[in-house]
């Protein structure tokens, strides 16, 4: 078999990962760029103090994702701090049940021992977690607002929860989109600039189990 090849950019960049993976407390690891862009809009609309040594990363998508948690999990195992992991996924087309369940059968297929689950917040879990590099804490927020008539549900629902509740839409006219983010591409609307353009009091009620999850860090 063949040596797995590391030119010094890579050596360099994984160096630069390790360190500062090791100097945080927590990591939150989220789907998509719109997501972590979302995540960045509330902290500043709603002035959420983030606190220090707190990590935000888009990793690509749901299983990426899955595949990054295991991997922030072993850089845990040399860190004297990092001990959470956050996880904000979307539902798609389960319920938040049956998706928080698909989470932790990855993360035990990872040998990630998921224990204590615990629904703590609308569609917040925590729980603690066994694993080979030790013990850590996860947060999960299963995204998504159900009541909306889209076949899939996914963190641009409270985009556009918030333009229902801002008057710039009714119900009526998200019929024909199968999910929230192809009717905000069909208008030529993003997210993170519909939550800096809207009032704040509508921004806290659409992204309220979001804000709560930011407020537990």
């Amino acid at each position: 078999m063949p040596f797995i090849h590391f030119g010094p950019e890579e050596t360099q960049t994984l160096i630069q990962r390790v360190r500062a993976h090791c100097r945080l407390r927590a990591m939150i690891l989220c789907e998509g760029d719109e997501d972590e862009r979302d995540l960045n809009a509330l902290t500043r609309k709603l002035g959420i103090l983030i606190p220090n040594a707190i990590g935000l990363t888009s990793c690509g998508g749901v299983d990426q994702l899955q595949e990054y948690t295991h991997c922030v999990a072993a850089l845990a195992n040399v860190s004297r701090t990092l001990r959470t992991i956050v996880l904000v996924i979307d539902a798609d087309t389960s319920t938040v049940e049956q998706r928080i369940q698909s989470l932790i059968q990855s993360l035990e297929s990872h040998n990630i021992h998921v224990e204590n689950l615990e629904l703590v917040s609308g569609s917040i879990y925590k729980a603690s977690a066994r694993s080979l590099f030790g013990n850590l804490n996860f947060l999960v927020k299963i995204a998504g607002e159900m009541s909306l008539p889209f076949e899939r549900h996914e963190r641009d629902d409270y985009a556009v929860r918030l333009l229902i509740l801002n008057g710039e839409i009714t119900v009526d006219k998200l019929t024909g989109s199968s999910k929230s983010s192809d009717f905000l591409n069909n208008c030529n609307k993003d997210s993170d600039k519909i939550i800096q353009d809207s009032p704040e009091g509508n921004v806290r009620q659409a992204y309220e189990n979001l804000v709560n999850l930011l407020q537990m860090l």
